[in-house]
């Protein structure tokens, strides 16, 4: 997870086929894990630097206020959250985007951003984002904001970071 330094992890048995130790690996490494044909949770920690910005994935999205999954359109004046199985007429903004990383040995990976990190990253909330580009582009533009990346997002290219 990125910013984190370490995290504690409960103890599980070892009938569990959970990963309890916390390690940095490379890309590569977490590659051959997820073709183990044991299926296992396990969390790791990958050192890689920040290489492009995967624009076609657009960089938030609107979440419901009571779980945070994404709403879905409901009607022209309020969306639905499948998730909770009710009707939001305000969503929560949040980040929601796609990296493009490369370790040390050069492999590369896309990942996902969510919230509090895409927060730290940017150094703002994505709802303050939209309203700083809302006013800049006029409301009749704003669609177009969601496939642009924001400048505040756009530094992060060349950024080494602990994910």
């Amino acid at each position: 997870m990125l910013g984190e330094a370490g995290t504690t992890l409960p103890t599980i048995t070892s009938s569990s086929s959970a990963i309890t130790k916390l390690e940095t690996v490379t890309i590569n490494e977490i590659y051959q894990f997820l073709q183990n044909e044991n299926p296992q949770e396990a969390s790791f920690h990958v050192i890689a630097k920040i290489v492009e910005f995967v624009e076609p994935s657009g960089w938030y999205y609107i979440s419901c206020n009571t779980c945070n999954n994404k709403l879905g359109k409901n009607n022209p004046t309020s969306m639905f959250c499948e998730n909770c199985n009710k009707e939001n007429n305000v969503g929560l903004i949040r980040y929601r985007f796609e990296i493009k990383v490369c370790d040390k040995n050069k492999d590369e990976a896309i990942f996902v951003v969510f919230d509090e990190d895409g927060m730290n990253l940017a150094g703002k909330r994505a709802a303050a984002v939209i309203n700083e580009a809302t006013e800049s582009v006029g409301q009749d533009e704003w669609q177009g904001i969601y496939k642009t990346t924001p400048e505040c997002l756009k530094h992060i290219i060349g950024y080494t970071c602990k994910f």
